[in-house]
């Protein structure tokens, strides 16, 4: 134990549209970590981002993985690790035109409270809106101690979604997700037509409440598979390892499925995570993730292309609303309820051509009085209600101290949602954040991460 090092290790953007997956690149690293002797703490993280972000690749995810491993072995490690991330990026991945790869390895030991809650706050911001080079500069120098290894190619993206997927804590829900893959050069259809018949039949067996987005009930549509390039044959979604894994065995012997490796991430996938943060009117910007209360007038515009535009405003800014074709049924229930004033809603904020506000929504909850009730926010440490320190002086949690700087007008809330209150897209347009509703009231708050000495991975030669 002595000689054991306990690090953690972020890493991003290691795909482009030709191939590769940052998530099965997180595969080859944990065969390095096995190798020269070293071993998983917890389960993989697979952290979601801003899901607007433009320039993201496919999914806008990084990838955080806790391990120890001995000290003399840590050289080798690192020095086999970084000619793989070459070969990988040269051969499958990435070009200076679309992904920045990176990599970086922290000591956890030389993180003080200080580095904690720097790496948390810069990861919480990665989620609802866009973060800066300069805010990345600031939180490198401030751990530059800690960080005992570190690569990035093409620029310096790939760095925030690295630290953000190390900073975030999954305190307030997550979820998790098996990851199948097919050897790294596979290209082609994943499944024949009949063979996605016979998952969705059998899909339809045993998923249950635990359990989600596989299926499109309307369209009968196979979700668990991706359509582009990359080395995963599916993704399985739910709330439990281990119903996962059970789940994914079904499938193996039901179509004889043929794989190479599979890995369970915990993840804030179906957590509405991008969404915690509100923000005000007053503070938008283009990219940024917006959850509130606003006032519907009642104005409906048809678009070329079955979408549909309601005005709104947002603390007497004015604003539009669109609900896309893609949508689906939110759009008419988005038709259906223009003549209620008030509404709670989320989605992205951006700027139309004309310089207006435009909001894409993701989910509405429709609100049937004005009995709106103020709720303190949580304390990201202690998870207890802080206390207000005073006008527009901030809130501040008792147990630990500490603060935020959060006007009184932000945490103005409507009365709890359930799943009967909200209305959401079909599960084939929402995003990986975006929480379905038989979630809601299933939320798994307050993850300690440790050790973990359950199976969740299969690698073909580990």
């Amino acid at each position: 134990m002595r000689n054991l090092l306990f690090l953690s290790i972020g890493l991003d953007d290691i795909d482009s549209i030709k191939g590769g997956c940052t998530t099965h690149f997180a595969t080859e690293i944990i065969r390095l970590i096995y190798k020269y002797g070293g071993f998983l703490l917890d389960y993989p993280r697979l952290i979601r981002f801003n899901p607007d972000i433009p320039w993201k690749t496919r999914g806008n995810g990084g990838i955080a993985l806790d391990f120890a491993i001995n000290r003399k072995q840590l050289k080798y490690f690192t020095g086999e690790l970084e000619q793989k991330l070459y070969m990988y990026i040269i051969e499958e991945s990435s070009s200076p035109a679309s992904t920045q790869p990176s990599i970086i390895i922290l000591d956890n030991k030389m993180l003080d409270q200080k580095a904690y809650e720097m790496l948390y706050n810069f990861s919480l911001n990665t989620l609802w809106r866009v973060v800066s080079y300069e805010e990345l500069n600031n939180l490198l120098k401030y751990l530059k101690k800690a960080v005992i290894w570190e690569r990035h190619e093409l620029g310096e993206r790939g760095l925030i979604g690295a630290f953000a997927a190390l900073g975030y804590p999954l305190y307030y829900d997550h979820t998790y997700e098996l990851l199948v893959y097919r050897d790294l050069y596979e290209r082609g259809p994943r499944f024949s037509v009949d063979i996605v018949g016979k998952i969705v039949n059998l899909l339809r067996e045993v998923e249950d409440e635990f359990s989600f987005s596989h299926i499109d009930y309307e369209t009968k549509k196979l979700l668990i598979t991706p359509a582009g390039p990359d080395p995963v044959i599916m993704g399985i979604r739910g709330d439990n390892p281990n119903l996962l894994y059970a789940i994914f065995k079904c499938i193996v012997k039901k179509i004889n499925l043929k794989y190479s490796r599979w890995l369970i991430y915990v993840t804030n996938q179906g957590t509405n995570d991008h969404l915690y943060t509100s923000n005000s009117a007053r503070k938008v910007i283009p990219y940024t993730q917006f959850k509130g209360t606003v006032s519907l007038t009642p104005e409906l515009t048809k678009i070329p292309g079955s979408h549909v535009k309601i005005n709104i405003k947002i603390d007497h800014h004015d604003a539009s609303l669109y609900a896309y074709y893609e949508s689906g049924r939110l759009k008419e229930y988005l038709t259906k309820h223009i003549n209620y004033t008030q509404a709670y809603i989320g989605g992205c904020i951006k700027l139309e051509r004309d310089g207006g506000l435009l909001i894409n929504i993701e989910y509405f909850s429709p609100i049937k009085n004005s009995n709106l009730i103020k709720v303190n926010p949580v304390c990201p440490k202690c998870i207890k209600p802080m206390k207000r320190m005073g006008y527009k002086k901030g809130f501040i949690c008792k147990e630990c101290g500490y603060n935020i700087l959060l006007s009184s007008d932000e945490v103005i809330l409507s009365k709890r949602i359930t799943s009967s209150d909200i209305y959401l897209p079909p599960l084939r347009s929402i995003k990986h954040l975006t929480k379905p509703l038989k979630r809601y009231g299933r939320e798994r708050p307050i993850r300690i991460r440790g050790f973990r000495s359950i199976k969740y991975m299969w690698l073909n030669d580990l």
